[in-house]
This record gives C-alpha cells, structure tokens and sequence, in this order.
C-alpha cells in the first residue's frame, strides 16, 4: 500500500473520526520509532489486551493507527460472540481475531497459522494476554487433504501457498509446512463462528472442511471470495458461494454502529466491496450482535 493510500486509510477510519490528526500523527512517530527498534514492542489493544509488534508486521501494525485494521468483521467478532462459543481463527497471521475473541470476548479460540514466524508472535500474543486456557494455535495449513505444500514467508500479512515455478520465478521466499483438512484436526469441537483468511486458498480449506461447515451450531464464517483463488490458483470460487448457500448460509454486509445486517445481492454488489459475513440462522445472530455489550475505541463507544 502506498504512503497515499495508507494516509487515506487511516484519515478516513471510522474509528479516527475524533483523532484524525493525532492518528496521522502515531504513524508517522511509529515509522520513526520502529526503525531503532530491535525488539518487538508491548502495545495496548481492545479493553485490556496487548500484542507484540515490531517494524514490517504489516498484519497487526494497522491497529495502532485505527483501533480496529478491519472495522466491520473485526467489530462483528466483538459484538456477536460470547464466552460459551468456540471461535475458529483460519489463518491467524499473528493473532488479532484471536486476541478480540479470546482476549476480549472471553470466548475459546482454535487458531491456524502456517507460517513459523507469524506462528511464533501468535504463541507469544496468547502468552503476553495470559489466554492459554482459552486459546490454543496450530502451526500447520489447512487445505483439501493431507499434504506438505510451500508456503511463502516474505509477504507478511499476505503470506500463501505457492507453487513451485512461482518460486523460482519470483524468488519467493518458502517454507515446507504441513497441511490438514480441518474435519480430521477438529472432531470434539462445535465452532460458532469462523474466519478463514488463506489468501486465495479458501475453496480448498472449504473442500476439507464440510463436516464442520454443516454443523447447525456453526453460525457466522467470515471469509473473502473475491477473486483471489482465480487468479492465482485457478479455482471457481462461485462454487464455493453456492455451497455455503446450499447448506444455508447467506451473505450479508455487517454495520457495527447501526448492527445492522444488510442482504447482499446483484443490487447492492458495491456494499459487497466492504466485507461480507455468511450467516445461517439470522435471527440467532441478530439477537446476540444487537444484545452485546458496547465496546469502546478511541473515544468511540458504539
């Protein structure tokens, strides 16, 4: 992202609304501060969780500028579960879903991270919040069927399995992980919600995660299916949609001030372009998001 765009990013959050200024301005004392940085540093979150972040983590740097990096899914989290739910965290990067589900919300958490370095902050941010009891994390990738696969390492938050001639093409920097289909690694649990964030590898971890999608108790996926899993990895992510249709979920586009779920259909494609939250049982939901506590970040309680 460009110097422009993160500026614009930051300015227009809906979260920055009373600190637009001071906001521009932790960022550009963060880009300053970073460089003689050594170590990672202890930053505040949401309510009384904290999480590690050094220069480069571009996946978890975005909350020290905005509050919340992804406003809508990250406020649906907070607002529609609760402590007796099992959050499922699919590609966790370094742990802020995890962190707002466990830390904040009280609620368990099952994370996946494939990458050693991001995995290796993941286990230190459930360490620093003292949520070990809550949270547990999987270094492995998740996929269609038990494998080892390359996964890159020099993309930070962007991070994904590649191919081999992308790798010598690009120089892409890889490692060797593991790889599970998520029904053989959760058999007890029952998930409530989950987030599946594989950069353009979700068809694959849907393929091998049908027995846990069509669990009635299973109520929310956040996920993205916009073209990535096309153009890099050749996979109709259509029949992906019709699926999670099929077994009754549809797409909605969540606003966290109003709590409004809003339908998404060919009328309304450019809400669509914000975020979109497959939800099965929409009453369910809609009593627990407009029932939740208010949260309150940077000044904005809502």
């Amino acid at each position: 992202m460009s110097l422009f765009s993160t500026l614009k990013f930051i300015v227009n959050h809906p979260l920055n609304k009373k600190r637009k200024v001071r906001s521009v301005l932790n960022f550009f004392l963060w880009q300053v501060s970073s460089r003689y940085q050594r170590e990672p540093v202890e930053k505040k979150f949401v309510d009384d969780t904290k999480f590690w972040v050094r220069k480069g983590m571009t996946g978890i740097t975005g909350n020290l500028y905005v509050g919340l990096h992804d406003f809508e899914d990250m406020s649906f989290v907070l607002h529609f579960l609760r402590p007796e739910d099992t959050f499922v965290d699919i590609g966790s990067n370094v742990g802020s879903y995890s962190l707002l589900a466990s830390g904040v919300v009280k609620a368990q958490t099952i994370a996946f991270e494939p990458d050693p370095q991001n995995f290796k902050y993941l286990s230190k941010n459930i360490a620093l919040n003292k949520i070990q009891h809550l949270a547990s994390a999987h270094n492995i990738g998740l996929g269609n069927k038990k494998s080892e696969l390359l996964f890159s390492s020099n993309f930070d938050a962007m991070n994904h399995i590649i191919e081999r001639d992308e790798q010598k093409e690009q120089h892409v920097k890889a490692n060797l992980v593991k790889v599970e289909r998520l029904d053989a690694v959760l058999t007890q649990q029952s998930p409530t919600l989950m987030k599946i964030d594989v950069e353009g590898y979700e068809v694959p971890v849907i393929e091998g995660a049908k027995s846990i999608l069509e669990q009635p108790g299973l109520k929310a996926l956040i996920i993205e299916l916009k073209g990535n899993g096309m153009n890099r990895y050749g996979y109709d992510e259509n029949e992906a949609k019709q699926y999670l249709m099929r077994i009754g979920f549809k797409p909605y586009y969540y606003d966290p001030f109003q709590r409004s779920l809003t339908l998404l259909n060919d009328k309304n494609k450019d809400t669509s372009a914000k975020n979109e939250i497959y939800i099965r049982d929409i009453n369910f939901v809609m009593e627990r998001i407009q029932s939740a506590r208010k949260i309150n970040i940077n000044g904005i309680s809502y």
